[in-house]
């Protein structure tokens, strides 16, 4: 992925022991100057979703036809359930295992889950990749989003995000 890439001709050290060295002119930013936390309730049309470590957060029902089983269906106070738009994180009831997912299905969670938005300057497929894929396995967030809201994050300027998941790629993914 990053064969075709040129080196940058200056760099810094990122402060980030799981980072390293980035190209000078990126900066590091928080987490939580990037995204807001969500508490709007479920809708009425939202179907049940399912927060998974494998496969994200995903209908129910196609994680049940994934696995080949059924799983535990709420069926009380489901007017407190929260709503979650595609692209949203998921921080879930098992985060002290790196239980911070993306989603990828419209629907419904549980209420003691928490709901990340992200901002207009949060480029999803890098921040998936870099949070979700590789810190957060490593850094155990609770249940408001602390630590993974305050975690610095690179960035080459203004939300150019896209860039630094080329860049970072490889070594991230290994």
């Amino acid at each position: 992925m990053t064969t075709d890439l040129r080196p940058y001709p200056d760099y810094k050290d990122s402060g980030l022991p799981w980072l390293g060295r980035i190209p000078a002119h990126w900066s590091i930013r928080a987490s939580k100057r990037m995204f807001s936390q969500s508490g709007e309730r479920a809708r009425h049309d939202d179907e049940q979703l399912s927060a998974t470590q494998a496969y994200g957060v995903i209908l129910q029902s196609d994680f049940e036809e994934r696995v080949g089983r059924k799983v535990v269906r709420i069926i009380n106070h489901l007017e407190k359930r929260k709503h979650v738009e595609p692209d949203n994180f998921v921080i879930s009831m098992r985060s002290f295992q790196g239980g911070l997912e993306r989603a990828f299905a419209r629907g419904a969670i549980r209420s003691s889950y928490v709901v990340l938005k992200p901002g207009d300057s949060v480029h999803v497929p890098y921040f998936g990749q870099i949070i979700v894929d590789y810190v957060s396995e490593r850094i155990p967030t609770s249940r408001n989003g602390s630590p993974i809201r305050s975690l610095p994050s690179p960035t080459n300027g203004r939300g150019k995000h896209a860039h630094v998941q080329a860049t970072l790629g490889t070594r991230v993914a290994g």
